[in-house]
């Protein structure tokens, strides 16, 4: 407990100790500072709760009302996830029990987070309470849940608490299914689809800014007219990159985004804004009018990630080239089977076994012979794509278009959460509104990628199962004439031990019951023993059915009984 807490202490004072760091060296680079330190101090706390997603207010300003800033950017946000990950990490693979020692983590970096707030409210430009009480915890726990998930897998579960774990138990068994089965592989669709729509927003945002390189030199030139400033000014450019590119990525999905209050930027038409800051970031947006015909090519991004989504989809749902479709197969029907039976209330046997065992005692009761059964795993194979603890492959069509489908809705769940962190207020006024719209933008994303990436994720798989049935066709033709070859080769008979004939077992002219031979015993199939032709081809026809197939040859206990009755008459004879 400790040392978990000691751990999560430790990364929240990492993360802002880097801040402060970085703060101090712009401080002392700048060409006049401030006698004072602790307003650079103040600046540090503040920035690493904007990091977690909370809103800043500046005090002092021009017109003396209070000016928001609620854009979060988006690179700076990226170092104190990664030291809350490497924590969490290390809590998991050090600790016994992983439930207690993950709370005192999370209760050591929320101290430390509690003790920015009180220290950065006393700057000009600090947090907004509400905002910081709910965005920090709501971060820290999101990165421990993340961590968690991909670290344990499915066991990560048994780190909520006993309330969650009963209503989770308490879901029905379709929601039970898609969370068990379906979220690892659409969760990885899902994360594709998304990386496809941030560079092609980045490489649009570059593109962008290349084509007005001039206006976004002026800018900065007007903004600092130091290097020192000009440093400083380019560095924060760099850490709003990321936002940037997720403006891009609205502005291709076809929602646009706000650039200042009344100013739309869209694919198809763009309003004009109001007078802007020069900042480099911003001249490079569109000028107001109508699209145009390149404008169209952006319809490119959502195909894109849609077709992503589809081959990531289609992967843990088709076996892999060169696979034994058999055994996938196999492994499919019994996990189907063990599904079904799971879903049944009150069947007594799941899986391939349940099946057999109810067929052998429906022929044990109408009194015909059944073969043995094949045991098989009544647990089938994991696909090769699936994650470890996965119940079984996602062979049918209907498991693609889900996987597919779940990762469209989680792709637009993300793209959601991405645009409203990278949106927001830069002031008030005409700075008020600034970024996409966050369920506009989701909204899209989950629907180009589920028009697109359904479809695709059906016809992909068709064309793979269709040209690994073309090229197993020889195989499987070789395999057939192979097992036929087997089966018409005769089999060789051990030698049987000699046993005693029953009394019933004697012949029709009345000869006493006699011990078998070794000779008789060992008789082979029919044509061996005289008088043994009717009896032997009597037993081929009745080895003909089900249980034929589970030999190619007679059976010693077959060979022994066909002697045994056939000794009397020999003798006899």
């Amino acid at each position: 407990m400790g040392a978990a807490f000691v751990g999560g202490a430790l990364a929240a004072a990492l993360g802002l100790g880097a801040l402060t760091v970085a703060v101090l060296l712009l401080w002392i680079a700048s060409p006049s500072p401030d006698g004072a330190l602790s307003p650079a101090l103040h600046l540090s706390a503040g920035l690493w709760l904007l990091a977690h997603g909370g809103d800043l207010v500046r005090d002092t300003t021009l017109t003396g009302t209070p000016a928001p800033l609620a854009v979060t950017p988006l690179l700076l946000a990226a170092l104190p996830v990664w030291l809350l990950h490497r924590a969490a990490r290390h809590t998991l693979a050090t600790a016994a029990g992983p439930r207690g020692p993950f709370g005192a983590l999370l209760a050591g970096y929320l101290t430390v987070a509690g003790a920015a707030v009180l220290y950065a409210s006393a700057g000009s430009l600090g947090p907004a309470p509400l905002s910081a009480l709910l965005c920090v915890p709501a971060a820290a726990v999101t990165v421990l849940a993340v961590t968690a998930w991909r670290t344990l897998g499915r066991a990560a579960t048994d780190l909520l608490p006993t309330a969650a774990r009963r209503l989770s138990a308490g879901l029905p068994a379709a929601v039970r299914h898609a969370t068990g089965r379906l979220a690892p592989a659409a969760c990885r669709a899902a994360t594709a689809a998304v990386l496809t729509l941030l560079a092609a927003g980045a490489l649009l945002t570059a593109l962008s800014l290349a084509l007005h390189a001039g206006d976004a030199y002026q800018d900065l030139c007007r903004l600092a007219r130091d290097w020192a400033g000009r440093g400083t000014v380019l560095l924060l450019c760099v850490l709003l990159l990321p936002n940037a590119a997720v403006w891009a990525v609205a502005y291709g999905l076809g929602p646009g985004f706000m650039a200042g209050r009344g100013g739309a930027i869209a694919p198809l038409s763009t309003s004009g804004h109001p007078a802007l800051p020069h900042f480099p970031l911003l001249s490079g947006l569109p000028t107001p009018g109508t699209g145009t015909l390149p404008t169209w090519t952006l319809a490119a991004i959502p195909l894109a990630a849609g077709a992503l989504l589809a081959h990531h989809a289609t992967r843990p749902t088709t076996p892999r080239r060169g696979a034994p479709r058999s055994a996938w197969t196999i492994a499919s029907d019994a996990s189907d089977a063990s599904d079904a039976s799971d879903a049944a209330p009150g069947a007594p046997a799941s899986g391939a076994l349940g099946a057999a065992g109810a067929a052998e005692n429906a022929a044990d009761a109408a009194g015909a012979p059944t073969a043995p059964a094949v045991p098989t795993s009544p647990t089938a194979p994991t696909a090769p794509d699936d994650p470890p603890g996965a119940p079984g492959p996602l062979r049918t069509w209907r498991s693609a278009a889900s996987v597919a489908a779940l990762g469209a809705v989680l792709c637009g769940a993300a793209t959601a959460a991405l645009a409203g962190l990278s949106g927001g207020a830069l002031g008030s006024g005409v700075l008020a509104e600034f970024g996409p719209c966050w369920w506009l933008t989701g909204l899209a994303a989950a629907g180009w990628t589920l028009v697109t990436g359904v479809p695709g994720t059906l016809a992909l798989r068709a064309w793979r199962l269709r040209g690994q049935g073309r090229a197993g066709s020889g195989a499987g033709d070789a395999d057939e004439r192979q097992g036929a070859a087997a089966a018409a080769e005769p089999q060789a008979v051990s030698p049987a031990e000699p046993r005693a004939v029953s009394p019933g077992a004697a012949g029709a002219d009345g000869a006493p019951a006699a011990s078998a031979s070794p000779s008789a015993a060992t008789a082979g199939p029919a044509g061996d023993v005289p008088g043994s032709e009717p009896v032997v081809a009597a037993r081929e026809r009745e080895a003909s059915g089900p249980a034929r197939e589970l030999s190619c040859g007679p059976s010693v206990a077959s060979v022994a009984s066909v002697a045994t009755e056939d000794q009397p008459r020999a003798i006899a004879s």
